[in-house]
């Protein structure tokens, strides 16, 4: 499995986003958090600004068309995607899993 680390400007964005990549079946389940504070460096400047989080988990044979599918909607220049590698550790969760977005 794989977890899809990505910021955004706000949590109607991010709302939008997860939904696009449920609907279309690309992701089993999405966390959001509504408010993080990120620094980051940009133009060789320190930036600050609040954005949403959202982290969302799919099969390794679909983590590609859900990235595409990100980039495609995301209003950012150059959106952050990171691309977690993660184990499930039971049964149930793997056959939801499965069940869902196909084996």
């Amino acid at each position: 499995m794989k977890c899809i680390y990505v910021p955004c400007k706000d949590l109607s964005e991010a709302e939008k986003i997860s939904l696009d990549l449920l609907e279309k079946k690309l992701v089993i389940c999405v966390n959001i958090f509504p408010q993080v504070r990120s620094l980051y460096l940009w133009k060789k400047k320190i930036e600050k600004s609040d954005e949403t989080l959202f982290i969302a988990k799919t099969k390794n044979n679909l983590v590609n068309k859900a990235v595409n599918r990100i980039k495609q909607t995301h209003s950012y220049e150059t959106p952050e995607i990171l691309i977690l590698s993660a184990e499930i550790r039971s049964k149930r969760i793997t056959d939801w899993v499965n069940e869902e977005l196909g084996e």
